[in-house]
């Protein structure tokens, strides 16, 4: 039987630019059967059950020379590494990572709606959570913002503290990281937007799988 993981508006660019900071309601197929060409997400509940599964799938396809699409379907075989917020504040905890082709999406939860998967879902529909993504487009991009920066209508001039572009209506902070563009959306209120030193959230940890 299919089972479906509701994400309520998300900033989900994994989808590929479709549309940059433009919210969506998404259902994700966690279904190990084919879901008739849509996009498959894997979806992980901690850091721990995400880099055990990282650390498996290549383990798997240095045996195997090359992991079948039944058998890694969101591609991550292809990662070589991934990144891990490092100031997101204490008063939220990572609660699911959604990985795909197009992208790697971390929501980090007010502590007190971690209870159960309906305070979780509250959250995400409220627009509560720091949401983390990674985007996984061609490092040979010259720029990999460049589709970003048509779609918010800014530049290299608009650039804060040298890298950091903030898109003021998503509440959205996105920037470039050993050639891969990564975004943080804050929660709807978070006080102090836009913050004048971005590092002090966006700062992040580099993870070699090996």
């Amino acid at each position: 039987m299919k089972r479906y993981i509701y994400i309520a508006p998300v900033i989900l660019s994994l989808l590929f630019l479709v549309g940059c900071g433009q919210k969506s309601d998404l259902w994700i197929d966690s279904n190990e059967e084919d879901s008739g060409g849509a996009d498959v997400f894997e979806v992980f509940s901690n850091l721990d059950e995400f880099a055990e599964k990282l650390e498996r799938t290549e383990k798997e396809q240095n045996q195997a020379g090359k992991l079948s699409p039944i058998d890694d379907k969101a591609a991550l075989a292809s990662l070589t590494t991934y990144y891990v917020p490092e100031k997101i504040p204490n008063e939220y905890e990572l609660g699911k990572i959604i990985a795909g082709t197009g992208g790697v999406l971390y929501i980090y939860y007010p502590a007190e709606k971690m209870n159960s998967e309906e305070d979780m879902q509250w959250a995400e529909a409220n627009q509560a959570c720091f949401e983390f993504t990674f985007y996984r487009w061609e490092k040979k991009m010259e720029n990999p913002l460049s589709g970003i920066m048509a779609q918010i209508g800014q530049d290299e001039s608009d650039y804060i503290a040298g890298k950091y572009l903030y898109d003021a209506p998503y509440r959205t902070y996105f920037w470039i990281e050993n050639g891969n563009a990564l975004s943080l959306q804050f929660p709807l209120g978070y006080e102090g937007l836009p913050v004048d030193h971005p590092e002090d959230y966006c700062a992040v940890d580099i993870v070699p799988i090996t």
